[in-house]
């Protein structure tokens, strides 16, 4: 269950990234409506009060969600506190795609062990390297 909360987390750094990077088109293009109407509109920024709407709802929505995601992870966490940090990383690891599975042995042959804030860190970072093999 931690591997999902790991997961969650993952998905949305992906979300964010993605709307930082103003490439919510490539999330669900058909949906998205055009921020400027003409090309007279992009070179006066007049943004498109439709779009603004729609951009304003989806965050919404995004927030909501991640929010009721977090609260149902936290409380997931405190029914697994009493777990060890390795069991934890473990449980992350088994969770985990076979994309990071170099990750995974990198970071299990390592001497010195990790903890689960670095572990879900160093995933974070791995997961902006793996998505950009992918484009």
């Amino acid at each position: 269950m931690e591997a999902s909360s790991t997961q969650t987390r993952i998905r949305a750094s992906r979300l964010n990234n993605a709307q930082v990077q103003n490439n919510q088109q490539f999330l669900d293009s058909a949906n998205v409506l055009t921020k400027f109407l003409i090309a007279k509109d992009e070179r006066t920024n007049n943004i498109n009060l439709d779009f603004e709407d729609w951009e304003q709802q989806d965050n919404l929505l995004v927030s909501w969600l991640l929010s009721s995601m977090l609260e149902k992870t936290t409380n997931q966490n405190d029914r697994f506190h009493s777990q060890s940090a390795q069991d934890h990383i473990e449980a992350i690891f088994n969770g985990l795609p076979s994309e990071y599975d170099v990750f995974v042995t990198s970071v299990t042959t390592r001497k010195d062990a990790y903890t689960v804030a670095e572990i879900e860190t160093l995933l974070m970072g791995q997961s902006v390297c793996i998505d950009k093999k992918e484009s």
